[in-house]
């Protein structure tokens, strides 16, 4: 239905600009596909890497639940160490995620 509407008011802008000034209305036509194909692939490739990203965030939160709720366990067995580490792994992973995303995201907006 959204796509249906869509392509109503397309139609109808492109009628009202092609009244206006020709040219211009088929320049833009014709580098719609391009614009269209871009759009497209941007969305697969920004779906994927904030689904890794948001994964990735509760991989931390879990981790950091986990030390939290367990503190005297951990200290108790000496592997604040070990936790810790796990800890900066799983923090440095998600650092990586996100710039990967924010990347992937200036490619298409390089303002």
């Amino acid at each position: 239905m959204l796509f249906l509407e869509n392509m109503i008011y397309f139609i109808i802008a492109s009628v009202l600009i092609f009244g206006i000034n020709w040219k211009h209305t088929l320049i833009s036509v014709v580098t719609l596909p391009a614009i269209a194909v871009l759009a497209v692939r941007l969305e697969k490739k920004i779906n994927v890497a904030y689904e890794k990203a948001s994964d990735q965030r509760v991989l931390l939160n879990r981790t950091a639940q986990e030390n939290l709720s367990g503190v005297r366990v951990v200290k108790a067995l000496r592997r604040e160490k070990y936790e810790i580490e796990k800890f900066m792994k799983e923090n440095e992973k998600n650092c990586r995620l996100n710039i990967e995303s924010t990347l992937i995201y200036s490619t298409y907006h390089s303002y």
